[in-house]
């Protein structure tokens, strides 16, 4: 089973240009890093590495037409203290909103805190000019999908480490989408986090990558705030029976005090369970 073991030092290489250096981030915060690509480097750790990866053939072929034209993709990482790539590690891949700038990268702070404490690499990609044309699965998985080539190629052994997918409100939505397309590719998905949802996607996006099988597997955890007036109480009620009418087996629905936020809170337990039931596999 996975473990990440704290004592050991990072000892990965990847391919960067040019590395921006920060102060050392204090205990429990994430300093945002800001490099360029093609020069070794070694991950800080705690930290968000922004770069660029090439995105794959299979990602360009699968690009809508309406978008504009790209051949690489915005791509944040960011690993715990202790990292060790020899061992597997857990990975969190957080999804934005459609609404405002629909950056995925833009979000990672509010999950980072969390995560990285509990040993999770975080990471998050978006397209190189914005906001995509046509926001769709296409769009979203060419990039990430792209991310996850380069991860791979850089650390072999995260083929098989587990992976979630984690967002709120809009990017909660697209957190069940993109965990479809992962359990449709085989990766090893864990669990997806859906903060202040008020649509069920996830088992739309289980009919539109069949079979669905492991999907509907998977632990999905929604979160809901007990003042939210946008994805209200009821909303989430309504997203739980839907996910349990269409066959998602393993569904828990927890409330917070607060409004249409991310409550660390409720991530911490999240993804507490989601580890928990795959040690049970």
């Amino acid at each position: 089973m996975w473990r990440v073991v704290a004592s050991l030092l990072l000892s990965s290489v990847v391919l960067v240009q040019e590395q921006v250096t920060n102060a050392p981030p204090e205990e429990g915060t994430v300093s945002p890093t800001t490099i360029k690509t093609n020069t070794p480097y070694k991950i800080p750790e705690n930290r968000i590495l922004e770069f660029t990866v090439p995105l794959t053939r299979e990602a360009k072929l699968a690009l809508v037409a309406k978008n504009q034209v790209v051949e690489y993709a915005k791509v944040a990482i960011a690993v715990p203290r202790g990292f060790d790539p020899e061992l597997p590690n857990p990975i969190l891949l957080v999804s934005g909103t459609s609404d405002g700038d629909g950056s995925s990268i833009r979000l990672m702070p509010a999950f980072t805190n969390v995560a990285l404490r509990l040993g999770w690499v975080v990471i998050a990609a978006d397209g190189p000019f914005g906001k995509a044309v046509v926001d769709n699965p296409a769009w979203r998985w060419a990039l990430i999908s792209s991310l996850l080539e380069h991860i791979h190629k850089t650390w072999p052994r995260s083929r098989r480490w587990p992976i979630a997918t984690a967002g709120v409100s809009g990017g909660g939505k697209w957190s069940g989408v993109i965990g479809a397309i992962l359990a449709n590719k085989g990766y090893n998905l864990v669990g997806v986090f859906m903060g202040a949802v008020n649509q069920d996607l996830a088992s739309e996006s289980a009919k539109l990558y069949e079979p669905a099988t492991r999907y509907k597997k998977t632990p999905i955890y929604l979160s809901r705030g007990s003042e939210d007036k946008i994805a209200t109480p009821q909303h989430h009620d309504e997203v739980k029976q839907s996910l349990q009418k269409n066959g998602f087996s393993t569904v828990r629905l927890e409330s917070f005090e607060g409004g249409h936020a991310l409550s660390e809170m409720e991530l911490r337990k999240a993804l507490g369970w989601f580890l928990e039931e795959y040690a049970t596999k």
